[in-house]
């Protein structure tokens, strides 16, 4: 059945976000990050970065990625340095950070390749963590290309196995007489990686497909397909399966037969779903534009243990002529098991070139379960100018009655001064009776003013329904556009309207000004929300922004109002001023914040001074921080202050000294000590504390002393010394190393000691061995034994051998259901 619709121009409805502000402060690690804010999808281009009071540019100081909510910067952050971020997010959109995964190629030649496969989660510090740790890797292989990937997830703890890894091998062949494509994959159901990889825990796909090449005349195919995957939601398995297997054989130019006989089947749960196809099937070309098609098949499908059996013969002639003719017809008789004999005849015209084209569509059906019989005319028309006419009738008749369409539609417009697009249909008989119209304008004025308008009514449902868009623009020159639309739809039912409008200024390079209002009413609830912005910027050194805002809706009113200065007199000193505030049904909440930032990039001075106030409490939070180089690339320093207030009046005090010293090639000297003051009895301070000796370019020795270590923003009670060695001699390095901890809290300590020995065996091999021993017991030791052997050989240009044995042996301290006194793995892997 061919029916004409006519086109709907219009606005699109708006949907207001929920905006709002987030602000996070975070410490150095003396790296260049990536540091993670709290959230991802947040607003692009939103941020304001501040690192130690002074503010950061974008791309000249750091980079941010929104959707990833990473924030990397251009210089490393030392310990001392404090970072303050605010930002706005949509609330449907944002979201806590994910875990990301990566590669790292190893090895790669014309041949094959092989790549080190890793993945990194958050933490709640902003920090990256290694979770998961595999391979993957690809090559040639008897004239087949071989794919393969292992990943292990790292933070799924032990004895979990297969749960824990992601697994795909892939095996293909795309050339000579048998071609064949095998793969398998298995995400287990603990890999913690899988979102991020956009995989599904749990499942599980084997996939077989190949052909079989017969002389020149033919060829067999076959396939097989199973998969396995849980419910996101319920945790329910669906299983799914395709067997096939076909025959295809051309008996002459212009015959053709092939056979198919396929098997499908899906359950979940109480649910299953299967069929199977047997078909043979005949083509004949007759002539240059002639082809007749003679098929025999049978398709038994069925559904939770009830099943249909359809037996099917159909025979098709279509053919092709001048003037665009083209002509088809065909008759099929069928066999039901549940619904009994049906026969149908079908034809179908299609004529006409250029701008005029005809079609007519009949389709005669007899059967146990009634007649029907259908029709459709259709006829299309281009005129000059851009005009253009559609129309079309369609009927149906059956056991019930008769019911008749008519449609008809016309477009025009040669431009973007003026466009249009009018249609009506007419319903008649059985279902459906009525008029439905439709109609959509748009216009493009010389004074730069836009407009659209559209506007439907159906009258062919209950009660009716009708909508109508309508959007304007005005441009009157660079420093003033002006926005609006409304979208209103009414059912019968339920009433609906969205009102937008936007008007934005620019009256001088200096100054911006946005003011922007929006409208939601469904009939039940109505929304109102209002906004002006506005930016000057006199000089270069000196910057103003003013932002105001107004909802209401079924919640009660909220008003915000935010206000900022900052001044840049010279390249030395920089100064920013802040204060918003916020009020709702829960009371007033506002923030103050003041920050400075004098001198240049090796000798700085930076302070800040912030507080909060919120129908709980009040907060505030004082800092500073200085950054001196006395002697470039031998000494710098650096110090800083922070003085916070919490709601509940408790007061923390944070002071901190911190020194790099390097008076010769060979010795390096930095440490920091960092003083605390919450108001406890017990005050707790940090020392950390470093030395680098390298006597020779070949050997280094590295001491370290800290009390009190800061892990994750935790402060650990205890006094940690560790020397570490590494030296390399040719084709052989040693390295190793002892960490001793003794508590603070109580009597417990605990040492460390590790050495590893690598030997170059030749460019094709290679041995490594290890020994660790753990002595005592203290926070994060367990006593214990732990060697380790590495063997790696090229065998040739296509194979890797990999040995890697490794042997526990725990103290008899340890309980017995968590000790496993020898545990030792064997790996033997192929690069391909």
């Amino acid at each position: 059945m061919v029916l004409v619709t006519a086109l709907l121009l219009g606005a699109a409805p708006f949907a207001r976000a929920d905006i709002k502000l987030g602000q996070e402060r975070f410490a150095g690690r003396g790296t260049r990050g990536p540091y993670a804010i709290s959230r991802q999808a947040v607003e692009d281009r939103t941020e304001q970065v501040w690192v130690n009071g002074r503010r950061m540019v974008k791309g000249q100081d750091y980079l941010f990625d929104a959707s990833m909510g990473a924030l990397s910067f251009t210089e490393p952050l030392r310990l001392v340095d404090s970072v303050e971020v605010d930002y706005q997010y949509d609330t449907a959109k944002a979201h806590a950070p994910m875990a990301t995964v990566g590669t790292f190629g190893l090895l790669n030649s014309a041949n094959a390749g092989l790549s080190l496969t890793y993945g990194f989660k958050p933490t709640n510090s902003g920090d990256q963590t290694l979770s998961s740790l595999g391979f993957s890797g690809q090559g040639l292989l008897f004239g087949s290309t071989i794919s393969s990937s292992f990943m292990v997830d790292k933070t799924a703890g032990a004895n979990i196995g297969a749960d824990a890894q992601n697994m795909l091998l892939n095996m293909k062949r795309d050339t000579g007489l048998l071609q064949f494509d095998i793969g398998y994959s298995r995400v287990g159901q603990k890999f913690g990686q899988a979102d991020a990889m956009k995989l599904v825990k749990g499942s599980q796909a084997l996939n077989l497909s190949g052909s079989l090449q017969l002389a020149q005349n033919g060829a067999l195919t076959f396939k097989k397909i199973d998969n396995s995957t849980p419910d996101a939601k319920t945790g329910v398995v669906k299983a799914t399966s395709l067997t096939s297997g076909g025959l295809g054989l051309n008996l002459s130019g212009t015959t053709r037969f092939t056979a198919l006989h396929e098997v499908q089947s899906e359950a979940q749960g109480k649910d299953s779903k299967n069929s199977a196809i047997d078909r043979l099937q005949f083509d004949q070309k007759l002539g240059k534009n002639a082809t007749a098609l003679l098929l025999n098949e049978t398709v038994t499908t069925g559904k939770n243990g009830q099943s249909e059996t359809v037996k099917a013969t159909r025979m098709a002639l279509a053919a092709s002529g001048d003037h665009g003719l083209k002509f088809d017809t065909s008759l099929s008789l069928t066999n039901s098991s549940k619904s009994g004999s049906a026969r149908d005849a079908a034809m179908n015209i299609a004529a006409g070139e250029g701008n005029t084209q005809v079609a007519l569509a009949v389709k005669d059906h007899h059967a146990d379960s009634g007649d029907a019989v259908t029709h459709s005319l259709s006829v299309t028309s281009k005129q000059g100018n851009g005009l253009s006419f559609a129309a079309a009738l369609a009927g149906e008749k059956t056991d019930k009655g008769t019911h008749e369409r008519a449609a008809m539609e016309m477009a025009g417009g040669t431009s973007d001064r003026l466009r249009f697009n009018l249609g009506v249909s007419n319903d008649s008989g059985v279902g459906k009776q009525g008029v439905g119209t439709k109609m959509s304008m748009s216009s493009v004025l010389e004074n730069g003013l836009k407009f659209n308008l559209a506007r439907s009514d159906d009258r062919t449902v209950k009660n009716g329904a009708n909508a109508m868009n309508l959007g304007m623009e005005y441009t009157g020159s660079k420093t003033l556009k002006m926005t609006a639309s409304r979208v209103s739809a009414d059912d019968g039912a339920k009433q609906t309207s969205t009102t937008r409008m936007n008007v934005e200024a620019n009256p001088n390079d200096a100054v911006k000004v946005v003011l922007t209002h929006t409208g939601d009413d469904d009939g039940k609830i109505n929304k109102v929300a209002s906004g002006l912005n506005i930016v000057a910027a006199p000089n270069t050194g000196l910057k103003l922004t003013a932002n105001l805002g107004q909802t209401s809706n079924e919640k009660g009113d909220a008003q915000t109002k935010a206000v900022g200065v900052e001044a840049n007199p010279n390249g030395g000193l920089s100064v920013a001023l802040s204060h918003s505030d916020s009020t709702d049904k829960t009371g007033l909440s506002g923030t103050n914040k003041l920050t400075f930032t004098a001198g240049g990039k090796e000798n700085k001075l930076t302070g800040s001074y912030g507080d909060a106030q919120t129908p709980n409490g009040s907060s505030s939070i004082k800092e500073a921080t200085m950054s001196l180089v006395p002697v470039k690339d031998r000494f710098s320093m650096g110090a800083s202050y922070r003085d916070e207030t919490k709601q509940d009046n408790t007061q923390v005090q944070i002071a901190m000294l911190q020194a790099d010293v390097k008076p010769m090639e060979s010795l390096a000297m930095s440490g920091y000590y960092k003083q605390r003051d919450t108001g406890a009895a017990d005050q707790i301070n940090t020392v950390n504390a470093s030395v680098t000796l390298k006597p020779t370019g070949a050997l280094q020795m590295v001491g370290t002393y800290i009390a009190n270590p800061e892990e994750k923003d935790q402060v650990i009670r205890t006094v940690r010394k560790g020397l570490a060695l590494q030296t390399q001699m040719g084709g052989l390095t040693f390295s190793g190393g002892y960490i001793q901890e003794n508590s603070l809290l109580d009597a417990s300590a605990g040492t460390r000691a590790e050495f590893k020995l690598a030997l170059k065996c030749s460019k094709y091999s290679s041995l490594q061995g290890g020994f660790q021993q753990t002595i005592g017991s203290v926070r994060g030791f367990t006593p214990q034994l732990a060697y380790n052997v590495k063997y790696n050989h090229d065998i040739g240009a296509d194979f890797h051998l990999l040995l890697d044995a490794n042997v526990v042996q725990n103290n008899v301290s340890v309980p017995a259901a968590q000790r496993n006194d020898v545990k030792a793995t064997a790996n033997l892997g192929l690069r391909f």
